[in-house]
């Protein structure tokens, strides 16, 4: 989606560089409009479990939390 972080992959890689080259620590992204609530490590690349373990969050670089919708139905809510 263009909206979303695969909408943006350079941008994002950059945001990610800038927070492992600077070693910052408890980053936290709200992002939103997904009507689902949800959170999840973010890490350069998830799928590389020499980068980033599952099951540990060993590689995350950061949350990212999505909040509930306000005025809208979530997806849960549809059934």
């Amino acid at each position: 989606s263009a909206s979303a972080w695969d909408g943006f992959p350079e941008e994002r890689m950059n945001i990610l560089n800038f927070i492992e080259t600077n070693q910052t620590n408890n980053i936290l992204f709200i992002s939103g409009d997904s009507h689902v609530s949800m959170a999840a490590d973010v890490a350069k690349n998830s799928s590389d479990s020499t980068l980033y373990n599952r099951n540990t969050g060993l590689g995350s670089l950061a949350v990212e939390f999505l909040p509930t919708s306000i005025s809208r139905g979530n997806f849960d809510e549809r059934g």
